[in-house]
């Protein structure tokens, strides 16, 4: 009975941590103030906008054309495609664009290989923005980075917004991104706290990220990265109007794949920085500890919901071996679903909504099973294929 309360205690634990954190920073995204660009804005900083793309024949023109109908001077940026393994057919139609093509080949492709290449080949520009195959700029959304980078901002993330929302699985993956940027990034912005990074629609320095990208070479390089940027104690800012469209997963087959790689990697940084967290903590680098240990501890949402609906359930049908009330479990479940749907932008409340929540419990118990597949994530890249 020792041994069983004792589990109840330590979850019990994470739970109340999960929760505060989720509704104290939910309540800091009504917080967050607004960045609105200057009606007369004049940018001065040339940007590169780095597109490593693995295999993306079918979709890669057309993402080029339209990246490059921004509300940007052409003279102060460039479009760069990191082409690994295209067909020379693609390869001719990008060279008609007036983006650049750089071509690279690897061994064993990773997107920091990519970007380390790319970084080491270019010259001539103070800034950079990292997208992925698939993203579209919002035409505004190189002015609005320009702006926090004249405002002294080293690294910036835009607002990842779905651009699809074909099935019930890439309208949970929307709403899913929705509710980080909402808690984590703006939450987090208001307070003047690092929010982590998407792994694309950001913006750096050029020289900062030269400098970090360069000890990146897992293939979790988003992780790795914002890890190591605020270890040394670079702030990562956030810019809600500074939006890029992003595909999201159309099916349970890609949606397995993709979370597959994310939970290895969780856990792997999880494991590898959590220490090193608390004590950069103790030394008051609070965006360290924020991102290795506070957002690190979180498991994904559905794996909360689960915890804590179950441990309700226990204590309601199981009261004389369970030690914390139904009124406490239930509490904290009800906290966390309210924190979660308040995150949400109204946009997403309509019929299609109802159709995709009834998906939940498959998508439940498929990231379940994935936890048993994680080591094959291990083993090097996961490619997910786009369409649009």
């Amino acid at each position: 009975m020792i041994f069983l309360h004792s589990i109840e205690f330590v979850i019990l634990t994470y739970s109340i941590i999960i929760v505060c954190y989720t509704f104290f920073f939910m309540l800091l995204g009504y917080a967050y103030k607004k960045k609105y660009l200057p009606e007369r804005f004049d940018p001065q900083q040339k940007i590169a906008v780095f597109i490593p793309a693995y295999k993306e024949d079918g979709i890669i023109v057309n993402v080029v054309r339209k990246n490059l109908e921004v509300h940007y001077p052409s003279h102060l940026y460039d479009l760069i495609v990191i082409a690994d393994s295209f067909k020379a057919e693609t390869l001719r139609e990008l060279r008609q664009t007036d983006a650049i093509v750089h071509e690279v080949s690897f061994e064993k492709s990773t997107k920091a290989q990519a970007i380390n290449n790319a970084i080491a080949h270019f010259e001539g520009y103070s800034h950079c923005v990292i997208l992925d195959a698939d993203n579209v700029m919002d035409p505004d959304f190189l002015n609005h980075l320009s702006f926090g980078f004249d405002n002294g901002m080293k690294i910036v993330q835009g607002r990842r917004c779905a651009k699809n929302s074909n099935s019930s699985y890439s309208i949970l993956d929307g709403i899913n991104e929705e509710i980080s940027n909402f808690i984590y990034r703006r939450g987090a912005e208001s307070i003047g706290l690092s929010g982590p990074l998407t792994g694309s629609g950001m913006g750096f320095d050029y020289k900062v990220l030269e400098e970090v990208m360069k000890t990146v070479s897992h293939v979790g390089e988003d992780k790795e990265l914002q890890l190591k940027l605020t270890q040394q104690r670079y702030i990562i800012n956030y810019i809600d109007e500074a939006i890029v469209f992003d595909e999201k997963v159309g099916s349970r087959e890609v949606f397995q794949s993709q979370r597959k790689r994310w939970l290895s990697v969780h856990f792997y940084f999880l494991r590898k920085y959590f220490f090193k967290g608390f004590a950069e903590g103790f030394r008051g680098n609070k965006h360290f500890f924020n991102m290795s240990v506070l957002i690190q501890l979180h498991l994904p949402r559905l794996f909360n919901v689960g915890i804590f609906g179950l441990f309700f359930l226990l204590s309601l049908l199981l009261p004389k071996y369970m030690l914390i009330s139904p009124l406490i479990w239930g509490g904290l479940l009800v906290t966390f679903i309210l924190s979660l749907f308040l995150s949400v932008p109204k946009k997403y409340f309509n019929k299609h909504l109802f159709y995709a929540i009834l998906r939940i419990p498959i998508v439940f118990f498929t990231m379940l099973l994935i936890l048993f597949k994680m080591k094959e994530s291990k083993k090097g890249f996961i490619h997910t294929p786009h369409k649009q």
